[in-house]
């Protein structure tokens, strides 16, 4: 039976091969719009994973409206607001740093943190000046929590210690300031003085808007900067299991009124995207592949109209419909696993040219492509399923021809 399959497939090799290129194209197209789509998201994801924590901790934003207000006063019947109160009742730093701490140490998922306090700063060199989101972080705990350390000059981290003054900057900021390490900036904060900082090296996290506008110190030197001794306004968390980490965090938001999130929930936009990603990537590989599905139809068709006389033959032999059906299923199956198989090795010899061209994205060379088991497994099924789903009508119909129906159809 599978002899008499390719024998139909090959008796019209022009349709046949048109039909296998179809298939192959579209598995190919599925491939590469799959692999650079969660290749771009395995990058994303692996900066907002392992660059930021799996949970961040900071401080809960309070809006200050009238009915908030209106809640501390006795007489709030008599009070009518002219031009109701508005803005944020607390500053941006955690009420209870230590209490959060003490919590953490006890977690049994955490396996680190590290406490952060954040400001803007103007830097400044000679002529020069960048507005700056300086980071204060203790270092030997911020590069147990993120990846910060495989993006900076070596061993820099370890030359930032409390009282030093020392800065990480980013190499595009370095650049816009035109200095080098060893250099020493001029820090500032609002109306405070500017304090020396000396650049003790640089990191490139390969995302242009961190890298053009970040600096790193120790936390108590940002804090005396700021004139915020004590404050933190962040706590980074590294769990022992990402995956964990919404859950985690819904807890840990039961036990202080600050904000507590996790990635997912920091980044939900991002998903969002993704999802979009997801349905643009089945929707054109699935009007490529119902493309190449009406032409297996249509082969078959013709093919059943055309071995009338051969199924009449066969059916007269003593073959039972299923065995009929069977024949033209097998064509359908064999263009399915040979254009898939064919699209799955063209889809990955030209996936992995890309990731190993000179194109420059993101500060790398080569685009990030996935290449994901799933995603071939993916394009196998898909494939083979339309293919399948394209031969079953055909195949019911030559299967319900019996040899008296034949005989007149031709007379």
């Amino acid at each position: 039976m599978f002899d008499l399959a390719l024998k139909h497939l090959t008796s019209r090799k022009k349709q046949t091969f048109l039909i296998f290129l179809g298939i192959a194209l579209g598995t190919m197209t599925f491939v590469f719009i799959a692999a650079i789509q969660l290749g771009f998201r395995e990058y994303i994801v692996e900066q907002l994973v392992n660059n930021n924590g799996h949970i961040v901790i900071s401080a809960r934003e309070e809006i200050i409206t009238g009915e908030s207000v209106e809640e501390y006063l006795a007489y709030k019947h008599l009070v009518h607001w002219v031009s109701p109160p508005s803005g944020k009742r607390n500053d941006d730093s955690i009420e209870n740093p230590h209490a959060w701490i003490q919590s953490l140490e006890r977690e049994p998922e955490v396996f680190a943190y590290s406490p952060i306090y954040s400001t803007q700063t103007i830097a400044s060199r000679g002529k020069s000046k960048l507005a700056v989101s300086l980071i204060g972080v203790q270092p030997e705990n911020h590069i147990r929590v993120t990846d910060f350390v495989h993006y900076s000059s070596k061993d820099v981290w370890n030359q930032i210690p409390q009282g030093s003054r020392r800065l990480i900057v980013g190499t595009g900021a370095l650049k816009k300031l035109s200095a080098q390490v060893g250099d020493t900036l001029f820090l500032s904060v609002g109306s405070a003085a500017a304090l020396p900082f000396k650049i003790a090296g640089t990191f490139e996290l390969g995302v242009q808007q961190v890298d053009d506008t970040t600096f790193f110190s120790h936390v108590i030197d940002v804090q005396q900067l700021g004139q915020a001794s004590g404050k933190i306004s962040s706590i980074a968390v590294r769990l022992t299991d990402p995956s964990i980490a919404t859950s985690v965090a819904d807890r840990l938001r039961l036990t202080a009124p600050d904000k507590v999130q996790s990635w997912e929930q920091i980044n939900a936009n991002f998903f969002s995207l993704f999802r979009i990603q997801d349905l643009t990537r089945y929707f054109i590989t699935g009007g490529i592949l119902l493309v190449a599905a009406f032409g297996i139809y249509n082969v078959l068709s013709i093919v059943v109209t055309q071995k009338r006389r051969e199924i009449a033959i066969l059916r007269a032999l003593g073959f039972p419909p299923k065995d009929i059906l069977l024949l033209f299923l097998q064509q359908g199956i064999i263009l399915g696993i040979a254009g898939a198989i064919a699209g799955l090795i063209l889809g990955y010899i030209f996936c992995y040219a890309l990731a190993h061209s000179n194109i420059e994205v993101m500060g790398r060379k080569g685009l990030t492509m996935s290449f994901s088991p799933t995603i071939y497994i993916q394009g196998l099924f898909m494939a083979i399923f339309s293919a399948i789903f394209a031969s079953y009508l055909p195949a019911r119909m030559a299967s319900k021809l019996s040899p008296i129906d034949i005989i007149r159809m031709d007379s």
